[in-house]
């Protein structure tokens, strides 16, 4: 069908034509549309002249917005303002649940490339055997351990429509750990790093009858004896 009478058409039912405002990552360029040669192309139709001309003139202004929306979309982006950058940052985070069936569960930050240091991994697996011990819990199954990334994808360009706000971090969450806690029948959770405890909601942890103990971030603990003291009593007086 004629380029020109399929846009008239679609006009007709009421279809209305988008145009994006900016490039589509990883998306085909468009086809130019030659709208004087279409236009041309008419005189060797059998169509009335008053349609003829109806459809010139829809062409010409098809082809003016079309102009004008290239345009628009040609201008450069003006840079975001420093404040607006700040409120619309949010926050970000790799996280591991690891822990052992029915038992208990141990929420850890990872690095950037998803994985622990290997002396912070080592330091882990010592907290873990130690719960074992005091819950008697050494032929409990270990579980697969999951993992949460937030933002769950990145932005693309220089402004984004997707809520990265801290309060959109926790309850996206929470969301993915009451679901884990859930299916694998979990009552006690470690959080390794007040940041993290902090993005916890409290009354489903009340509601779920959930034992939480905050505990200082691994890399806090990896050379200070004191803290892992502390830690220890305060895991004796709430599982002891």
């Amino acid at each position: 069908m004629n380029e020109i009478m399929r846009l008239q058409y679609l006009d007709a039912l009421g279809i209305d034509q988008w145009v994006a405002n900016s490039p589509l990552v990883n998306a085909r360029a468009s086809d130019f549309v030659d709208f004087q040669s279409e236009g041309d192309s008419l005189a060797s139709e059998n169509i009335p002249i008053e349609e003829k001309n109806t459809i010139r003139e829809s062409a010409v202004v098809h082809e003016i917005n079309s102009e004008k929306q290239l345009a628009e979309s040609a201008k450069p982006i003006e840079p975001i303002p420093e404040s607006d950058k700040n409120s619309n940052k949010g926050v970000s985070f790799h996280l591991q649940l690891q822990g052992k069936q029915g038992a208990y569960v141990c929420l850890v930050e990872l690095t950037s490339t998803g994985s622990l240091d290997v002396e912070l991994q080592k330091l882990l697996e010592n907290i873990m055997k130690a719960v074992d011990q005091l819950l008697d819990t050494k032929k409990t199954m270990f579980m697969h351990p999951e993992v949460f990334k937030w933002p769950m994808f990145q932005r693309q360009g220089a402004v984004s429509h997707i809520d990265h706000s801290e309060t959109a971090a926790s309850e996206a969450l929470n969301a993915f750990l009451f679901s884990f806690l859930k299916r694998n029948q979990q009552k006690t959770l470690l959080v390794f790093g007040e940041n993290l405890f902090n993005l916890l909601d409290a009354s489903a942890c009340d509601k779920n009858k959930l034992n939480v103990i905050c505990a200082p971030a691994l890399l806090s603990l990896q050379h200070n004896t004191d803290l892992k003291k502390l830690l220890w009593q305060e895991i004796l007086n709430r599982l002891g």
